[in-house]
């Protein structure tokens, strides 16, 4: 059966019942030798391979769907996009290689629909990392010391091309498979500052070392677009096979091999009077440096040489021969300064006082969600998701657009026609779709979900009366909307009685920045609202902050106690 491109079978289910859960991580010290990091989405795990002997020497386990990985720079965390089909919570799992185990797990929210998490990179420095999420179409960025999303960017249609960052860490590039065009993300604040149109169905970006192109090979015209990341305009199309996936380009020279090359350069201008030999001392020292860790000595000689050569520009060097050896330093100093990245990002983050205690992930999945319409709403509906004991675990709204898209895909099968293994058939969405269009105000469609690979049962219920409905079965804090936020976000949470309510505003390191509400409340579902403002009104700083509800009863006793984190952005 043939889908329209913006649409799939995983892709339908995974917007109709996304549901988070979300934990904090860990900081564990990376391996001493290197290891081969494989998902394998048939088995929801990953295999560890040992370079040196090619033996698997690990199995971790992972959620549903692990597709691809990426490492961290310093080697101490790697990356496993998961699609979750099981619990139908898109998220990205955070291994650490010292102990090869899952030390956290980070839900994904789109815009507007649940992503599919396709490809990841991490900038250079480690800080970022940056997940392309098919069907809702934007960019998921988790900040790693945190390991919390600090930002969604959208951008085109069926992101699945592939994540490209530039070697400086300041630009993502992101092929759009159905508009045929690349997005261009500047890391700094995180928009799309760039759209560069290419060939027919963008499937694989790369970029150069030097950070000057980037290549996006393009499955439908079977050719490669070259874009000069300077003004992000395609500057030549090679054609290629039938076709083509994904790209790779070579890596740079390492410093060594630089430092040889600029060497032979000198010696081969035959430069008299001993400027030849006292250029190419300040580059021997500068290696002794940098392989003795000495990173601001390196610079320093290298900068120092970039001075000498300019002041002999036109007397024993010629333009060109200056130009060429400038150009040789400033490569060798682009190299140090990538070489000193991950040792600086595993500094900062072993300086995060929130890194370093490992939670655990969290259980009870969603096993039900369930549909109401409001007069309200104009058409529309809300979703909510519930564990098994009756939390709520996530709420969403449905546009009337969204449902009749819904409704479009359950058409193109009409008979039925069996999904893959693992899959809820199609069958039964045909009939959700018939009931959700079918439900008055007040009145609920439940879908209950059994588990991976079996069709969900559809039951509809009779109008509840308000207070009914309106009563929550347990206590529960919800993750704020927006997320991240500026320059107000709601905090929602739930009551299933009345207690004494405490809600305050906490930085990572744990200051007190804000108390929210410290009253009794009322049983019910409550919304407070914080507008990045501390007790005194003054403007907190962009960043992450932990909120914390706690509930007592009349005796004093905690009831309920539950922290999470919100970025505030600027």
């Amino acid at each position: 059966m043939n889908y329209p491109k913006l649409f799939s079978p995983k892709s339908l289910l995974m917007w109709l019942m996304a549901a988070l859960f979300a934990v904090s991580l860990g900081a564990l010290p990376a391996q001493a030798q290197p290891f081969a990091y494989v998902p394998n989405i048939g088995s929801n795990d990953v295999s560890v391979i040992n370079v040196a002997n090619n033996t698997v020497v690990a199995t971790v386990p992972v959620g549903d769907g692990p597709t691809v990985v990426a490492i961290t720079p310093d080697g101490a965390f790697v990356y496993v996009t998961q699609r979750n089909l099981s619990t139908f919570a898109p998220e990205v799992a955070v291994i650490a290689t010292a102990s090869n185990t899952v030390v956290a797990v980070v839900p994904l929210v789109g815009c507007g629909f649940a992503p599919i998490p396709i490809y990841i990179a991490i900038t250079p420095d480690g800080a970022f990392a940056y997940v392309a999420n098919t069907s809702s179409n934007d960019v998921s960025v988790i900040a790693t010391a945190s390991n919390t999303v600090v930002a969604t960017v959208p951008v085109g249609p069926n992101p699945q091309g592939g994540v490209a960052i530039t070697p400086d860490g300041a630009f993502v590039y992101v092929p759009n498979r159905n508009s045929d065009d690349v997005s261009v993300i500047a890391t700094a604040g995180n928009t799309v500052v760039a759209t560069v149109p290419g060939g027919d169905g963008p499937n694989g970006v790369a970029i150069t070392p030097d950070g000057a192109f980037a290549y996006v090979t393009n499955n439908g015209s079977n050719d490669v677009s070259v874009i000069a990341t300077a003004s992000n305009t395609v500057v030549a199309t090679v054609p290629v096979g039938f076709g083509p996936g994904q790209v790779a380009i070579t890596p740079a020279l390492s410093v060594e091999d630089l430092i040889a090359d600029l060497i032979a350069q000198i010696q081969a201008m035959n430069i008299s009077g001993g400027v030849g030999n006292a250029l190419m001392s300040k580059l021997e020292n500068a290696l002794a440096n940098f392989q003795a860790g000495d990173t601001q000595g390196a610079l320093g000689l290298l900068n120092a040489f970039i001075q000498q050569v300019e002041a002999q520009r036109g007397k024993k060097l010629t333009n060109a021969e200056a130009d060429q050896l400038v150009a040789g330093a400033q490569a060798l100093i682009d190299a140090i300064n990538a070489s000193a990245a991950p040792a600086a990002f595993a500094a900062a983050k072993t300086a995060l006082p929130q890194a370093t205690a490992p939670m655990a992930p969290a259980a009870n999945p969603p096993s039900e969600i369930r549909f109401t319409r409001s007069e309200a709403r104009q058409g529309g509906m809300t979703m909510k998701a519930f564990n098994a004991s009756g939390q709520e675990v996530r709420r969403m709204t449905l546009a009337p657009e969204q449902l009749a898209a819904f409704r479009r895909f359950a058409n193109l099968n009409p008979t039925g026609k069996a999904m893959p293994a693992g899959l809820p058939q199609l069958k039964p969405m045909q009939d959700l779709f018939t009931a959700l269009e079918s439900v008055n105000a007040g009145e609920e469609v439940i879908v209950t979900l059994p588990g991976k690979g079996k069709d969900f049962s559809i039951t509809k219920s009779a109008a509840k009366t308000a207070a009914a409905a309106s009563l929550p079965t347990g206590f529960a804090l919800e993750q704020n909307y927006p997320n991240p936020f500026n320059p107000e976000t709601e905090i929602r949470f739930a009551l299933p009685e009345a207690g004494q309510v405490t809600v305050k505003i906490f930085s990572t390191t744990g200051q007190e920045i804000r108390t929210l509400a410290n009253a009794a409340f009322q049983a019910g579902y409550q919304t407070l609202r914080w507008d990045g403002r501390d007790q005194s009104g003054n403007a907190v700083a962009a960043g992450v902050y932990l909120y914390k509800l706690i509930v007592t009863g009349e005796n004093g006793a905690v009831k309920f106690n539950e922290t999470k984190r919100m970025a505030f952005v600027k």
